[in-house]
């Protein structure tokens, strides 16, 4: 009696899927030993999360094991797609023997591996990082060209980039709440950036400021904010204007067959501009962009969170009385988290984002009909909006376009007019072609608004909004409201002023640190994050009112400012400065200051007290 009877087995197997066609999954069976009979055993497939006729084909028979025979092979079809499904199983079992018995493993599982996520993702992500490309440069095209139409100068504004002061100071003397530099007379001790030094974006942003104040600066011999009227001071006053708008757009779609794309973007812009001459205007724009994107492509869904931080520095030319040619560019930098699953397999990564863009346009004015100011309007864009991995991520580097052309008719109404202000309304209706790795093909848009402005307060109110009414692309939605904020308040230097400071990073050593109370206060360790100095998004909110003194024999002034940090801390001031004339020659100025500290529950106070004579 022959009693080593062989055992019969199969191994599991696993493949790439393919983009198309059928290739076969090679299952090994296995007899544990050769005898001297003819071996026979069946086998059959089964569904598992894989489907048969879908994700591959059904397979059933007999094995055939000659004498001395012990290895044989099954093949099983397995089809291929680009649909984003995840891995995907079936079974192999085998039964029924003869002249052998079955072994412990006598079913196999067979893996389909997806190769199509990976392809997905990198698409999706590209179709998803063009369209909030494309969103955010035709927003900052028409926060930007909006400013040329009418730019009201803000008196004693100041622009400060990369530690460089531009402009005039206002009735907020920075001496008192600017970190990066002290004034002294009118000298500026300031850090600025040597021509010689590479600096980068992120020092940049660190060295970087927007002033908004509601007063006149001062003449020069430092009496034009209390006494007499004009002067000097006053024209140079009329130069600058700082603007700010907050804006917010939706779209929506199919950027390519399969892939739906919808997101939110959120931007907001703090601006100055200063006008040569009558036909020149030139500014610069400091945007911080959010976007919400979500992507999916079958079973493969996913979503993406984007900031970025861009400088879009512009200029405008007047031709002659009817033409305005006007050109952007813009750098930017910032930081895309996206998360996506396919099933139970979930991907996480980070990509840093560069930006590059320019825009270029042209207004005509028409004629006007019926009290309707009708102009033709023109302009033209190119992005391109790079996402690179993270160190160490196992993700391809991203590289998504957009380019798009604009045609439109706007006509301009004046609703209501008086010595103190006037109410506009405006509409306008055109076509565009987009072009690039999110939408493409021609649409056609409208968008309208309101502008108000009082002439007493110096104040200008624009509320627009943009509608996409048909585009090419069927299933593409596009829309956005925003809100334009500008001050020209024509005081000079006395009554109500207001600065608000958006800054990124620490503050600079050197003078800049001396004159800081977070230095000088000392609150915190000495870690790198531990304590105030530590890089950290900033915000600076500051007030005052000032007043002139009888016989113009100075000013006074009383302000405050509350100062906070993305680390958590708060910083208070509140005191007041007296600037003076002297009796025959230079100036004097004093000013008291207290100070409140909050970081991390602990407080602290301190008094300053200066005074400075100035010759």
């Amino acid at each position: 009696v022959n009693d080593d009877v062989a055992q019969a087995s199969v191994a599991d197997a696993r493949m790439e899927e393919g983009n198309s066609g059928a290739a076969d999954m090679d299952f090994t069976v296995t007899l544990s030993a050769a005898g001297d009979l003819e071996v026979t055993v069946a086998y059959a497939t089964a569904d598992g999360s894989a489907a048969a006729g879908t994700d591959y084909q059904a397979a059933s028979g007999e094995l055939r094991f000659a004498p001395g025979e012990t290895e044989l092979t099954v093949s099983v079809p397995v089809l291929g797609d680009t649909t984003p499904e995840g891995d995907e199983t079936f079974t192999l079992t085998l039964s029924s023997p003869s002249n052998a018995e079955l072994g412990r493993t006598t079913a196999a599982t067979g893996t389909i591996v997806d190769d199509d996520v990976a392809n997905s993702r990198a698409q999706a992500l590209k179709a998803s990082l063009a369209g909030f490309g494309r969103a955010l440069t035709l927003d900052a095209v028409d926060a930007i060209s909006g400013r040329f139409r009418e730019t009201p100068a803000t008196r004693g504004s100041q622009l400060v980039l990369g530690g460089s002061p531009f402009g005039q100071r206002g009735a907020l003397s920075a001496d008192q709440f600017a970190p990066w530099d002290h004034d002294f007379g009118g000298t500026e001790l300031a850090r600025p950036m040597a021509s010689h030094h590479q600096i980068s974006l992120g020092d940049f942003l660190q060295r970087s400021s927007f002033n908004l104040t509601l007063a006149a600066p001062s003449t020069e011999d430092g009496e034009g904010g209390a006494g007499g009227a004009g002067g000097a001071g006053e024209e140079q006053g009329r130069n600058l204007s700082l603007w700010g708008r907050a804006s917010s757009g939706r779209f929506s779609g199919e950027p390519l067959t399969g892939l739906s794309s919808d997101g939110e973007v959120v931007t907001g812009y703090l601006g100055m501009d200063a006008r040569f001459g009558e036909r020149l205007l030139a500014g610069v724009a400091l945007a911080h962009s959010k976007g919400d994107i979500r992507y999916g492509i079958a079973d493969f869904a996913g979503d993406l969170d984007l900031s970025l931080t861009s400088v879009l520095p512009y200029v405008n030319f007047q031709s002659n009385e009817k033409l305005r040619l006007w050109s952007v560019v813009g750098v930017g930098w910032g930081e895309a988290k996206f998360r996506d699953a396919v099933g139970q397999a979930e991907t996480q990564g980070t990509l840093d984002l560069g930006l590059r863009m320019a825009a270029f346009g042209a207004n005509q004015a028409l004629i006007t009909w019926r009290n309707v100011d009708l102009e033709l309007k023109s302009d033209a864009f190119v992005m391109l909006l790079a996402g690179e991995p993270k160190e160490g991520e196992a993700q391809p580097e991203i590289k998504a376009r957009a380019q798009g052309i604009r045609l439109a008719l706007a006509g301009r109404k004046e609703l209501m007019a008086s010595e103190q202000g006037r109410l506009e309304a405006n509409l306008e209706l055109g076509g565009r072609w987009d072009g690039g790795d999110a939408q493409t093909g021609a649409g056609t848009e409208v968008g309208g608004g309101l502008d108000y402005r009082h002439a007493g307060l110096g104040l200008g109110i624009a509320v627009q909004g943009q509608y996409l009414l048909s585009h090419k692309a069927q299933s593409f939605e596009e829309k956005g409201v925003s809100l334009t904020l500008e001050f020209d308040p024509g005081v000079r230097g006395q009554g109500f002023s207001m600065a608000l400071r958006p800054a990124w990073g620490a503050y600079p050593g050197g003078v800049g640190e001396l004159w800081n109370n977070e230095a000088l206060l000392g609150i915190g360790g000495t870690g790198q994050d531990a304590g105030p100095g530590a890089a950290s998004e900033r915000l600076d909110l500051e007030w005052g009112w000032a007043f002139g003194l009888r016989g113009g024999n100075g000013q006074l002034r009383l302000q405050g400012a509350l100062s906070h940090h993305g680390a958590g801390q708060r910083h208070y001031r509140l005191g007041g400065s007296l600037d003076r004339p002297g009796r025959t020659r230079g100036r004097g100025r004093g000013s008291l200051e207290l100070t409140r500290q909050e970081w991390q529950g602990e407080s602290s106070h301190g008094l300053l007290i200066m005074w400075e004579h100035m010759r």
